[in-house]
């Protein structure tokens, strides 16, 4: 049964996506998977198995300065 392109709907993005979560898909905005930064220079690939390309999970490049943020976001233990 062929489909009319005319009645057909598409959509650029899922409706589950919030706002900024499309923003930041479409200008490339990452955040590091531990300490939560936003950055697009200072990030890395989470795995170095995974070209950028393909990566959906990020890490900083400072690991010092993400470890400091990470334990500054978790609080006292």
């Amino acid at each position: 049964m062929p489909v009319d392109a005319s009645t057909r709907k598409t959509r650029p993005w899922p409706s589950a996506y919030p706002l900024a979560t499309r923003l930041r898909l479409r200008f490339g905005v990452r955040r590091c998977l531990a300490c939560g930064r936003l950055g697009q220079g200072s990030l890395q690939p989470a795995s170095l198995l995974v070209p950028p390309q393909l990566a959906r999970t990020w890490r900083c490049v400072d690991r010092l300065a993400c470890r400091t943020r990470r334990l500054e976001r978790s609080g006292p233990r």
